[in-house]
């Protein structure tokens, strides 16, 4: 672990832990956080991991053709 690093989860539960109607908001931000850590490595894998997500569909790229060629 890194030495003088805090992560997005730490800090928030620190900032709210004397808060107690605060939880909701705590939990939010953090799951938030985690689903944009996911689509982040998602994205960085692109085709490599298998995210092509509708665009391995053969209408969504004739689409995406025909609407080019205009």
């Amino acid at each position: 672990m890194q030495l003088g690093r805090t992560t997005l989860s730490k800090f928030v539960i620190e900032q709210l832990r004397n808060k107690p109607d605060q939880n909701d908001l705590a939990a939010l931000l953090i799951d938030i956080a985690a689903a944009v850590k996911t689509i982040s490595g998602m994205v960085a894998k692109g085709a490599l991991g298998g995210n092509l997500g509708a665009w391995n569909r053969p209408t969504c790229r004739a689409r995406f053709r025909r609407s080019w060629m205009c």
